[in-house]
């Protein structure tokens, strides 16, 4: 029974050792639970890096030798960073690549406070400013909103550094891409989806590049594709000449800061803008104030109290969520502020944006899901978007327009990939109860 305890702790020392090194290498690791087209990506993802963590090897392995002068970098190539394993940055015999973050943080955290300021991150890392842009996004995107021990907008700690390091590298490794990355970017996605007689890639197929959306979400596609057809004229596809001349652009403008906040359901922000342009911000929202709220409801001769002078506030640009036991109300409270407890009668004061309003004055711009499925199980997504918008847009709506308010939905909702899948109900099978 002691040799089996002992065992145990061992190994469980030795997982957290393990976590607590936040070592990755880039053999088949996993492979035997995971495609091997994933494997073969990722180790596609973390291969391309391997001259820059070359490039930041070499300068950690001058800071801890205390070396201050401002050498070429690359002179240091075949110094003590590639060859040991007690190094930051080191080979296998296989070829594989070993990068050690947690020394790499502890050769920069000199004051051992167990966080590191993106500044001086970025003293070894040298990114251009826009992909340091990119890099804190998605360092900040990985921090938990409870972690109160780092100022997220300027520092990462030590755990959310040596997990997400390499990641956060690579997505911003994607930015300001050469000829030569755009080139061979081209030939993998269309290597993976596929191209026509013309050796184009269709536009709609980029939606399905693992390529892509490893680093892009659906909306930043959405509008790539875009600016790519009204380059293209009456093309049907992208080329590569196309793809290698405008793609380092596009993506520059995709992922501009402001594109997080940009109205690109908007068709004057989907159409190709001139290169100086930046993507115009929209307003801030919609915030919602009550007071007082109440929602009474006859029963027989009795007069019940549903929602009870409720008062609260949905911020803009937030996710609110509404929590309490079955039968508590929440969604009576939710009919009562959008004008649908057409069942009762409600009293109290709502102000859109601090002016005095009401929710359902605002339609065009709201949507209210139900609790019940509503989505037609013998359409598909698109066509399922279709119908409603040719029902509830303006009339003198065009088809144009309708078909392309669709594929902003989707790309917004990121169900660009099943535009085309039929939604399916509980005897034929669709797509996933989250996607419908």
């Amino acid at each position: 029974l002691l040799l089996l305890v002992i065992k145990i702790c061992r190994r469980k020392a030795g997982r957290k050792m393990e976590r607590l090194k936040g070592r990755i290498n880039l053999d088949a690791m996993n492979a035997r639970i995971r495609p091997k087209t994933e494997v073969k990506r990722e180790q596609e993802k973390y291969a391309r890096l391997r001259p820059k963590l070359e490039v930041i090897s070499a300068r950690l392995s001058k800071i801890r030798r205390g070396d201050n002068d401002h050498d070429d970098p690359q002179d240091a190539m075949a110094g003590a960073g590639l060859e040991k394993q007690t190094s930051i940055l080191y080979l296998t015999k296989s070829g594989d690549i070993i990068f050690d973050a947690n020394r790499f943080f502890d050769v920069v955290d000199t004051s051992n406070n167990g966080t590191l300021s993106f500044s001086e991150i970025n003293e070894v890392l040298c990114l251009s400013d826009e992909q340091l842009r990119a890099f804190i996004a998605n360092m900040r995107g990985r921090t938990s909103p409870g972690d109160r021990s780092v100022r997220k907008d300027t520092e990462v700690s030590r755990p959310v550094f040596v997990k997400h390091f390499l990641d956060a590298l690579a997505d911003a490794s994607y930015l300001e891409p050469t000829a030569k990355e755009a080139e061979d970017l081209f030939r993998q996605i269309a290597e993976e989806v596929g191209t026509n007689d013309s050796g184009e890639v269709a536009y709609d197929m980029l939606f399905h590049s693992s390529y892509l959306s490893a680093f892009l979400r659906d909306s930043q596609i959405y509008v790539m594709i875009n600016r790519f057809k009204q380059r293209g004229g009456r093309s049907k596809g992208i080329s590569e000449r196309e793809w290698v001349e405008f793609y380092p652009l596009f993506l520059s403008q995709v992922c501009h800061p402001n594109f997080l906040s940009t109205n690109f359901m908007s068709t004057k922000n989907i159409g190709l803008k001139d290169e100086d342009d930046q993507l115009e911000p929209e307003l801030g929202g919609l915030d919602v104030a009550f007071q007082n709220l109440c929602l009474t409801v006859d029963v027989g001769k009795q007069t019940i109290n549903v929602v009870d002078d409720v008062t609260g506030r949905l911020r803009s640009s937030t996710m609110t969520a509404v929590m309490g036991g079955s039968g508590s109300g929440k969604s009576s409270l939710l009919n009562a502020l959008c004008g649908r407890a057409f069942y009762g009668k409600v009293t109290g004061t709502v102000k859109i944006n601090g002016n005095d309003s009401l929710i359902e004055e605002h339609k065009a711009v709201i949507g209210f899901v139900p609790q019940d499925d509503i989505v037609y199980p013998d359409l598909t997504v698109r066509e399922n978007l279709l119908y409603s918008g040719r029902l509830q847009l303006p009339a003198g709506t065009t088809e144009e327009e309708i078909s392309e308010l669709a594929d902003v939905t989707m790309a917004s909702l990121g169900l660009s990939r099943i535009a085309n899948s039929l939604v399916g109900d509980a005897t034929r099978r669709g797509i996933s109860g989250g996607e419908k």
